[in-house]
């Protein structure tokens, strides 16, 4: 079976999140940035964010952005 595109980086940056990128409570990239680094829309890298969220591996702080889950 093949992964779309959100799921291959929803993947990747729980990866990261979980091998200890992202320290609990820092700032993700913006999402400007992982566009760029994945190559994808702002759409595909917000559901990404949602997905994440559902996880629990982030948290999203209006106007502030996406930060490592505190768990």
């Amino acid at each position: 079976m093949t992964l779309n595109k959100t799921d291959r980086i929803v993947i990747t940056l729980g990866k990261q999140i979980v091998h200890g990128k992202y320290v609990p409570g820092s700032p993700l990239p913006a999402e400007a940035e992982l566009c760029e680094e994945f190559a994808t829309s702002r759409n595909i890298i917000r559901e990404v964010f949602r997905s994440l969220m559902a996880k629990r591996l982030i948290e999203m702080k209006r106007y502030r952005g996406a930060f490592c889950g505190t768990a």
